[in-house]
């Protein structure tokens, strides 16, 4: 997108962050969001490098079994590709 545009514009968005948890029978079910715009230097359509802006974001899943709590599993996508994991003691 166009960086000027989004300096200009009245909603100058520096970094969001979204978290919500769902509270189930046995379950708690936790989801995020982080995300931001990045200043990256690409080539585009053929054109030497150059800075562009590019919106980066994070999603994370966390669930956690209530009756017992110790197992964990967390899993997480971002332009690197998906990351899964589970947590035991």
């Amino acid at each position: 997108f166009n960086e000027q545009d989004r300096i200009d514009s009245p909603l100058n968005l520096q970094d969001l962050s979204v978290r919500a948890t769902h509270y189930l029978a046995d379950w708690d079910l936790s989801v995020t969001y982080r995300g931001s715009p990045q200043r990256r230097v690409e080539a585009l359509d053929g054109v030497s490098e150059r800075p562009v802006l590019k919106w980066v974001g994070t999603f994370t899943a966390f669930l956690i079994w209530r009756p017992i709590p110790e197992l964990r599993t967390r899993a997480r996508y971002d332009e690197d590709g998906f990351d899964f994991d589970t947590e035991r003691p």
